[in-house]
């Protein structure tokens, strides 16, 4: 009977939204570019590049935790960092700092410097059977020839005529060249001459730890980049800046789009969306928290059967992706703490209202996706948290909690429950069959965090319990249960933040996924879609130029606006 109704609500909403389809759509268009004209500055922001080598190359560093995300080596040029290197799993990441829209030359040098050291990996690989150190990439494979040996080829260069008649001379020549040919520059060298340096005096010693380990490759190697975008901008311009990017001009939205539809401020309010100030700090927050929990993957019950099943899909997460936490499925993530720039934006414009007020008024009853999609399913949040060893060598072996809890799981299954215990993995479901009140009302936790930060839970390994602990920011940032170092609301540097180019920093890690609209805006095939910023089908500084090239609010604003037409 539930599933009938809950039908029966969606095709009245939605006959709803046809009905005023024509209506929205004008006044959409109308409060759309009266928002063009009072945003005339130019779109203000920084970008940054991760680019994710996913061919495993380094299959040494998959359980070497002690070195996971942090800094090998680093290009710099005119005291300016262009990118450093970083281990993620068993790839190897090329990871830029933010750059300004109007820094092209320096950005040009970092991104074709990338694609230089992937050149110099690959001309040392094919002068060598399967495997490069991290030395070697850097220093060359230097093989000195002796003073006899160089000798001995200058002659032959001189008088060639030795070499005939005399097989002896003539194969000890060959090997010589031989050996003079896998004599290859590495990155210092081939840098040197373009003024860049190479740096791997870091603090932590990193580049020391790993300096000797290989690099597997094998010789039809050909980078294959998972890219991810960081772009910090005002709040007001989030919502026409994912929109812009991600939605389709065309009759059938893409997956991404719907996300982003489903996630606005104000979805089923025609008279709210058509309003100019639509464009705010305030609904950008919101739908930006709003998109955040709703990819949160979630069961839908709290069954021992549903709990089973998230913890079955956990497994496969940690199996396919090596990645079990609640960014897993998001296509977008704030690196900001929610917290914090709605403190900004408080402050900023003299906001006398609650974060939770606007989030009752504006999302819990003003979005009825959400309200009907996330909200009854989000105390099933479903995510887990990765545990080590002190020494960060290899994962955790949590098994012994089967012990220790023996009668509270008397009568869980044993699998995937072991599997995951074993691999240092406790998932928010064993939380949930535990304790099952501590995520009754995460949800609401989430958004009075925003405006009063309380705490979060952890699992505290010395009483082998779910423990409240305090915190300075909100309850997704990260979400509960996860590392403080997780990236989810990790830059929370507000000393060194750069407050000009506003609030937000949020990564988009499906930027392979632009859409098919965006691609032809930059001159891009549309046959060529998931491939941007991969390096598959164009070269990389060709594509990050084009992304540059349409970040401005005339762009993002038009294109935005005629997203939404279609989708009312």
């Amino acid at each position: 009977m539930d599933n009938i109704n809950g039908r029966y609500s969606l095709m009245i909403v939605f006959k709803y939204f046809k009905k005023f389809s024509l209506f929205i759509a004008i006044l959409l268009g109308t409060n759309y570019l009266q928002a063009m004209e009072e945003n005339l500055d130019p779109f203000k922001f920084k970008i940054g590049f991760e680019f994710q080598e996913a061919n495993h190359l380094f299959p040494a560093g998959e359980n070497n935790f002690s070195i996971q995300k942090k800094t090998i080596f680093t290009a710099v040029k005119d005291n300016k960092e262009l990118w450093h290197l970083e281990i993620d799993g068993s790839d190897i990441e090329f990871v830029t700092p933010p750059f300004l829209p109007h820094d092209t030359e320096d950005l040009l040098v970092s991104i074709q410097s990338i694609t230089e050291a992937c050149n110099t990996l690959k001309n040392l690989m094919e002068n060598k059977i399967d495997k490069i150190s991290f030395r070697e990439w850097i220093e060359g494979t230097n093989i000195e020839l002796t003073s006899q040996e160089q000798t001995l080829l200058k002659q032959v260069e001189l008088r060639p005529n030795l070499l005939l008649n005399n097989e002896v001379l003539k194969n000890r020549h060959a090997e010589l060249l031989k050996k003079q040919e896998q004599s290859l520059p590495g990155l210092k060298k081939i840098f040197v001459e373009r003024g860049i340096e190479l740096v791997t005096d870091h603090e932590d010693k990193t580049y020391d730890k790993i300096a000797d380990m290989y690099l597997i490759i094998n010789r039809s190697w050909v980078p294959k980049f998972m890219p991810q975008v960081t772009i910090q901008h005002s709040l007001k311009d989030t919502i026409p800046l994912l929109m812009s990017l991600f939605g389709s001009l065309s009759e059938q939205p893409t997956k991404i789009e719907n996300k982003l539809i489903q996630a606005l401020p104000f979805i089923n309010d025609s008279s709210k969306l058509m309003e100019s100030s639509y464009l705010s700090e305030e609904n950008g927050l919101l739908f930006l928290h709003t998109l955040t929990c709703a990819s949160i993957q979630s069961s839908k019950s709290d069954s021992q059967q549903g709990l089973i099943n998230s913890l079955h899909e956990i497994k496969r997460n940690f199996e396919h992706y090596r990645q079990v936490d609640a960014k897993v499925n998001a296509s977008f993530l704030s690196r900001r703490p929610f917290s914090s720039m709605w403190a900004d934006i408080k402050e900023k414009k003299q906001i006398h209202s609650t974060f939770q007020h606007l989030y009752n008024e504006r999302i819990i009853e003003g979005n009825y996706f959400f309200n009907n999609k996330v909200v009854p399913n989000f105390k099933f949040v479903n995510y887990a948290e990765e545990f080590y060893l002190t020494d960060l060598s290899g994962r955790r072996d949590l098994s012994y909690l089967k012990d220790v809890l023996r009668e509270k799981l008397e009568n869980f299954p044993t699998e995937p429950l072991s599997f995951l215990l074993n691999n240092g993995i406790i998932a928010t479901a064993l939380i949930q069959y535990l304790w099952p009140e501590v995520f009754a009302d995460y949800l609401n936790h989430t958004i009075l965090s925003i405006d009063q930060p309380q705490g979060r839970y952890m699992f505290d390994l010395n009483t082998n319990e779910a423990v409240w602990v305090a915190s300075d920011v909100d309850a997704l940032s990260p979400p509960w249960f996860l590392d403080p170092d997780n990236s989810m609301g990790a830059y929370q540097d507000k000393k060194n933040f750069d407050e000009l180019y506003g609030e937000a920093i949020v990564e988009m890690r499906s930027i392979k996924d632009i859409s098919k609209d965006t691609l032809h805006s930059m001159n891009i095939l549309q046959d060529h879609s998931g491939t941007f910023l991969t390096g598959a089908k164009r070269s990389l500084e060709e594509d990050v130029f084009s992304l540059l090239s349409i970040l401005k609010h005339d762009f993002i604003l038009t294109t935005s606006r005629k997203v939404l037409e279609k989708n009312m």
